[in-house]
C-alpha cells in the first residue's frame, strides 16, 4: 500500500460514497463536482482555440519549449491510439495549467471550510482539486481526455502511468480508490455506507498532496509537448 494512504482506509467491496447534502435552505442536493468538468474544458480549450503556429512563441510558453516526459510513454501512446486522449494546440498551455492549479487550489480550501458541516461537499471538492491537479499535468503536455464516460478513468491512467513515482498521491491504486469512492458518490446504490469524517479528511489530505506535487513537481522540470513514438 502506498505510503500516504491511511492504514485501514480501504474497505471490502463497494467504495463509500457521501450522502446527498443539504443546502443552507434546506433543499437537497448532489455533492457539487459536475462543475470540474467545464473548469477542465475551459482551461484546456485555451490550449485548443489559440493559434498553434510556431512562428509567434509565447516566450515560456513556447510550444517546442520543455522536456518531453519518458516514463509512461507506452501507456500515453496506447490511450492516444484508442482515442481516449487527444493532443491539443500548445500556444497557452502554461497558462490553462496554472488556472487549473489555482482552481484546485480554491476547491481545496473551500472542502477545508465545509468539513465540520458538509462531509459531502467537502469529500466532492477534494475530489474536484485533486482531479484537476492531475489534468493540469496533461495540459502542460498538450494532451486531455477525449471525454465521455470514461474520461476520469482516462486522466487515472495517463497522470499514474507517468507520474505517480515523482507524485505519490497519483499512484494508481489510490487515484482508482478515490476515482471509485467518487463515482459511487455520484451514481448511488443505496447499499455502500456514508462517507465518514475519516473518509473527508483522508479525501482532503490526499487532494492537498496532489495539488503541492504538481506544483512542487512543474516548479523543477518544465514539460513539453508529448510526441508519441509514431
Amino acid at each position: 500500500m502506498p505510503k500516504h494512504q491511511r492504514k485501514g482506509h480501504f474497505r471490502k467491496g463497494r467504495p463509500v460514497r457521501p450522502t446527498t447534502v443539504a443546502t443552507s435552505g434546506g433543499h437537497k442536493q448532489d455533492p457539487p463536482t459536475a462543475d470540474v468538468a467545464a473548469a477542465v474544458r475551459d482551461a484546456q480549450n485555451e490550449t485548443r482555440s489559440a493559434p498553434s503556429s510556431p512562428e509567434a512563441p509565447e516566450g515560456p510558453n513556447e510550444v517546442s519549449a520543455g522536456v518531453v516526459w519518458q516514463p509512461g510513454r507506452s501507456t500515453i501512446d496506447y490511450l492516444i491510439d484508442k482515442g481516449r486522449l487527444e493532443s491539443v494546440s500548445g500556444s497557452g498551455r502554461i497558462q490553462a495549467a496554472d488556472r487549473l492549479v489555482r482552481d484546485a487550489s480554491k476547491r481545496l480550501e473551500s472542502a477545508r471550510s465545509l468539513v465540520a458541516s458538509d462531509n459531502g461537499s467537502a469529500f466532492a471538492l477534494s475530489y474536484d482539486a485533486y482531479r484537476m491537479a492531475a489534468d493540469s499535468m496533461l495540459a502542460r503536455q498538450c494532451l486531455r481526455a477525449t471525454g465521455g464516460d470514461g474520461a476520469h478513468r482516462t486522466v487515472e491512467d495517463a497522470i499514474s502511468g507517468q507520474f505517480s513515482d515523482e507524485i505519490p498521491a497519483f499512484s494508481k491504486p489510490t487515484f482508482e480508490q478515490f476515482r471509485q469512492m467518487r463515482n459511487s458518490s455520484q451514481y448511488p446504490d443505496f447499499e455502500s455506507p456514508e462517507v465518514t469524517d475519516m473518509d473527508v479528511q483522508w479525501a482532503i489530505n490526499l487532494a492537498g498532496e496532489a495539488v503541492a506535487g504538481v506544483q512542487s513537481f512543474t516548479t523543477a522540470v518544465s514539460l513539453g509537448r508529448y510526441q508519441t513514438n509514431s
